[in-house]
Parts: C-alpha cells; sequence; structure tokens
C-alpha cells in the first residue's frame, strides 16, 4: 500500500483542538474510545479534492460507535472555503471541521496535504497514510479492521 507508513509503536497525539460547523471548539480527545481516521485536507488541494468523496462513502458505511472519520479542513479562509468544496464535491455525509490558523498540520507534523492518521481507541497514532487513497475500497476496510 503505496504511502502508508505503520508505527512500530503507536505514537501518542498531542492535544488539539478545532472548529465544527458552527464555529465550536471541539477537542480531538473528545472522541477517544473510538478509533479515529483523521484526514487533513485544503480545498486548493486537487488530490485532497479526489479523496474526500470516498472518506464520505466510508462514513456512511463505518460504524459510528467503532469508527470515527473526520474530515479536517486546514484553509486559510477556513469555513466558507470548506464548505464551498463540500457543496461541489456533494458531501453528505462527513461533518465539517475547520482549522484556519493550521496548527494541526505543525502539531501533527504533517508533510503535505493530504495527511491522513489513524488513531486507534487510546488516542495514539498507529500509522499515516501520505497522500489521497480510496478510504471506501476492499483494501481500505481491511486495513481499517487491522488498526
Amino acid at each position: 500500500m503505496q504511502g502508508l507508513l505503520r508505527h512500530d509503536m503507536p505514537q501518542p497525539i498531542p492535544a488539539l483542538s478545532f472548529q465544527n460547523a458552527k464555529n465550536e471548539t471541539i477537542e480531538l480527545a473528545s472522541f477517544m474510545g473510538r478509533k479515529i481516521l483523521l484526514n487533513l485536507w485544503a480545498s486548493w488541494c486537487l488530490p485532497c479534492l479526489t479523496e474526500l468523496p470516498s472518506l464520505d462513502r466510508l462514513k456512511a458505511k463505518a460504524d459510528s460507535k467503532e469508527l470515527v472519520v473526520l474530515a479536517l479542513s486546514l484553509d486559510l479562509k477556513g469555513l466558507p472555503a470548506a464548505m464551498a468544496a463540500y457543496r461541489r464535491l456533494n458531501i453528505q455525509h462527513l461533518d465539517l471541521h475547520t482549522d484556519s490558523s493550521r496548527n494541526a498540520g505543525e502539531i501533527l507534523k504533517i508533510p503535505y496535504l493530504p495527511t491522513t492518521l489513524l488513531i486507534d481507541s487510546a488516542g495514539r497514532e498507529t500509522a499515516r497514510m501520505l497522500g489521497a487513497y480510496d478510504w471506501d475500497s476492499q483494501e481500505s476496510m481491511r486495513l481499517l479492521k487491522q488498526f
């Protein structure tokens, strides 16, 4: 699987906060106890826009009690840019989350977009996918069952 970096030992995730569609602050820690697929993207990133529909389909299929699918926009223009991208792509299931300060990218040491972190139920990063990926493929489903 090209772009997948598995960690020998799960890595702790620093405290991270971002905004939801109502501009309320959300803590990543509030999702602990479930596996988290955290995708960092931006509306100007063509591979990100290619990947978002597969994340939307994954979110529709996933058992939300077991797996949280979070797409976090790092657009400097914040919510308006993310909303416009969701409308253009007809995203129906992914909740809007934004970090216009782009702190998440720095805190998580994201080299480029898109990057997706696989976080276990204890809140530790077990792997990351660098680049776009088809998240609702059969290969993806096998990967998600493993972490």
